[in-house]
């Protein structure tokens, strides 16, 4: 089993935002196969070195390198940490202390050494969690189930949903009585559903709370159709799983569910990337990195794709967005930059792989307004 330690936007904007002294961000893949995990333990341990090497060629005091190698040595050195792993991992430390996030996607190794940290690759794990809640809905199989990238479907806990149709038919209306009056026959029977999915509806809304996650949903027909007709869920999935539910089994519908999420992200970026040629002319979307850098500086940024092992050497800077580029390799450059200016402007930032930013480049924007 994955065991993850996804991070929360919050996280990710405190990492990026942090300043002063030297800091070490490290990536490598990991495993939850004791071989894999001793793998990535002894990757860790060469990326220690190299991380070291680096800090004592800039000169770095030894106090402070030393202080980092020993916050690195103490997780290397953690058995119990080691035993729970997942497919990648990202450490981020410093004089004063490390933090782990263990992530279920596969990211590149990597060693930044630099007066921040390097957190565009861990923004992949925010951009597409894979996580999903699914409902099974027919008249005698309701189950709302957590979907999530690490773990087994799970089954929420919905007290406020139906056992099944016919409770839901006992529980809301008097014994004897019609639907609407003296409605009868087909008429009736599909008036009986279509109470049935609002109970139903009313039910998930109560169990999932907050969640912005997508519901997908799981139903033949005519009660596909009917929910649909009547749910007040804004994440409802267009796409659901066919078939009777109830020949489905929990894990049958966690795969399903994760296809569906695979083409829910895709069209997602699609639509990215026809809004940023759409609004191009407009000057309300940019591609190149000194126009984005400006945008970004003036919280005019909206949503903003990045390729997350991209690094562009340079700076930007925070008060003008004017950019100074720079030859050679840099631990952080120019798009890291832009990434930190967007999230403090609260920007929905997407991580994504090399070829997937729209344009071909290193990052797209759309604007909130010209800038």
């Amino acid at each position: 089993m994955l065991h993850n330690d996804i991070p929360t936007l919050a996280q990710v904007e405190a990492l990026a935002n942090a300043q002063g002294g030297w800091r070490v961000s490290l990536y490598l893949t990991s495993g939850v196969t004791a071989q894999e995990a001793e793998i990535a333990r002894i990757a860790l341990k060469d990326e220690t070195k190299a991380a070291v090497t680096e800090l004592e060629a800039a000169g770095v005091t030894a106090r402070e390198v030393a202080a980092i190698r020993e916050h690195l040595d103490d997780i290397i050195d953690d058995a119990v940490f080691w035993a729970a792993q997942s497919r990648s991992l990202a450490v981020f430390v410093d004089a004063e202390r490390a933090v782990t996030f263990r992530l279920p996607n596969r990211l590149t190794p990597h060693v930044a050494v630099a007066d921040r940290y390097l957190v565009k690759p861990l923004l992949r794990a925010l951009s597409f969690p894979q996580a999903a809640h699914v409902l099974t809905l027919s008249q005698t199989d309701i189950r709302l189930l957590a979907i999530t990238p690490d773990d087994k479907p799970r089954r929420v806990d919905a007290s406020d949903l139906p056992e099944d149709f016919e409770a839901a038919v006992r529980h809301h209306f008097h014994a004897g009585q019609t639907v609407a009056g003296r409605m009868q026959g087909e008429e009736g029977e599909k008036t009986r559903l279509r109470q049935f999915a609002r109970i139903v509806d009313r039910g998930v809304r109560a169990a999932i709370g907050g969640s912005q996650l997508p519901v997908i949903l799981a139903a033949s027909e005519p009660l596909d159709g009917i929910f649909r007709s009547v749910s007040t869920l804004p994440q409802l999935a267009e796409q659901g799983i066919p078939g009777n539910p109830e020949s489905h089994t929990d894990a049958q519908l966690g795969d399903a569910a994760r296809e569906i999420l695979d083409g829910l992200y895709a069209a997602e970026l699609t639509n990215i990337a026809a809004a940023v040629s759409a609004n191009s002319s407009a000057g309300k979307s940019a591609t190149d990195l000194s126009e984005l850098a400006h945008a970004a500086a003036f919280g005019a940024i909206d949503t903003l794709v990045v390729d997350m092992d991209a690094t562009h050497p340079g700076s930007v800077n925070d008060a003008t967005g004017d950019v100074t580029f720079a030859d050679g390799n840099a631990a952080l450059g120019v798009v890291d930059d832009i990434v930190r200016l967007a999230l403090a402007s609260g920007a929905r930032v997407i991580a994504v792989r090399a070829g997937e930013v729209p344009g071909g480049g290193e990052a797209a924007a759309i604007l909130r307004y010209a800038v």
